[in-house]
């Protein structure tokens, strides 16, 4: 476990080696080349990540606006998206449909969606 870990102004792309990294304080990652911060969802909704700082970053999911809002914002965007996600599968199962559209849901990683 980390009080704080800093890995700002690195070239870093893909931070899912990080996800399971317990971090009593913040998590620095700004000024790098990360688009997704999925990985941490989990760790940041359980407080396993305090704080993350993803400032400078061309990020995508969730939209660097979101992020900047804080912890709280990026927990909320991710919880949105895959509650869409589950009520259009949910939807889908209940009406028989043997196609299932998430096109635009802002799925990054596949494993958040129920089995």
């Amino acid at each position: 476990m980390f009080r704080n870990l800093d890995l700002s102004e690195n070239h870093i792309v893909d931070i899912s080696t990080i996800s399971n990294v317990e971090i009593n304080g913040e998590l620095n990652l700004q000024q790098n080349f990360i688009i997704d911060i999925s990985p941490l969802y989990k760790s940041i909704k359980s407080n396993i990540i305090y704080r993350t700082n993803i400032n400078k970053n061309p990020l995508r999911y969730p939209p660097i606006e979101v992020a900047e809002k804080g912890d709280s914002a990026i927990v909320g965007w991710f919880e949105k998206n895959l509650s869409i996600a589950n009520e259009l599968i949910q939807v889908c199962i209940q009406e028989g449909n043997s196609v299932l559209d998430l096109g635009d849901c802002g799925l990054t990683d596949l494993s958040m969606l129920p089995k």
